[in-house]
């Protein structure tokens, strides 16, 4: 299961309190998931883009940077590569009380990455990034 590893505090029914590298995140499971789903009780209702579920755990525990804005929301970023050799990047939006707010994928081009990391406070980037 996705949520069984060493940086999951809590794991019930419901709920998946993760330690990330900036704080803990209260996870939705059913919410985190189902908003990928067009039709889903929590769905997007724009496209169904349950690829993007891979990228959930890997951008919450190995973000390459993470942002916050005025208002406290972290940013949590990490950069895939999709299967036509396209860069894409997982954007992770948590609320101040550490409660996830919404996931998203963007393309990851130069311009938006300076973009993201310049727009609000940069709180955490992973070693060796400069």
């Amino acid at each position: 299961m996705i949520f069984n590893n060493d940086k999951t505090k809590q794991l019930n029914a419901e709920n998946a309190l993760i330690k990330t590298p900036v704080g803990e995140v209260k996870v939705n499971v059913l919410r985190a998931f189902n908003h990928y789903f067009k039709q889903a009780p929590q769905g997007n209702k724009k496209e169904n883009r349950q690829a993007l579920n891979a990228t959930f755990m890997p951008t919450l525990l190995e973000p390459k940077f993470v942002t916050r804005d005025e208002e406290g929301t972290m940013y949590y970023y990490k950069p895939f590569i999709s299967k036509d050799k396209q860069y894409h990047i997982t954007s992770i939006a948590v609320k101040k009380n550490g409660n996830l707010d919404y996931a998203t994928s963007y393309n990851a081009t130069e311009n938006r990455l300076r973009q993201m990391i310049k727009h609000n406070e940069l709180v955490y980037m992973e070693e060796g990034l400069s």
